[in-house]
């Protein structure tokens, strides 16, 4: 189900909002320090509508369900190893030809830790392939 888009109008007053980062007709990003006060607001037990009326947002531009998948993505955040950061996605650089030597320390674990993430996601995936292939 697609979203609704914003008009001129709403995107212009979505921009307008200091906790929005960037707003196009389509997409609505967020500052950190929204995404912090929302969580905080979260814990506290407010409901969606009024964390986002708290902030400045009119919840019936938004509608439910982009409020709900924007909960989502706050909380999945907050969970993860990265946690809240500004904008949408924080992407890894693939790791370059560099060795770790010639990386700072904090740098160079960051990248041996996802690449290591990122091999054990590969090995259960050769695994449910192989184990997928003995039970035909």
């Amino acid at each position: 189900m697609a979203y609704t888009t914003f008009t001129k109008e709403q995107v212009d007053l979505l921009q307008r909002n200091p906790y929005t980062l960037s707003a196009s007709n389509t997409q609505l990003r967020f500052t950190l320090a929204f995404k912090e006060k929302f969580m905080s607001l979260l814990l506290a037990g407010k409901s969606l509508r009024g964390i986002f009326s708290e902030l400045g947002y009119d919840p019936d531009m938004l509608g439910h369900d982009r409020m709900c998948n924007i909960s989502g993505r706050i909380q999945r955040e907050a969970k993860s190893a990265a946690g809240l950061h500004e904008g949408n996605k924080k992407r890894f650089k693939q790791p370059s030809d560099d060795t770790y030597e010639n990386m700072p320390p904090d740098q160079a674990m960051a990248r041996m830790q996802h690449e290591m993430l990122y091999m054990r996601q590969e090995l259960e995936f050769i695994k449910k392939i192989l184990k997928a292939d003995k039970s035909d």
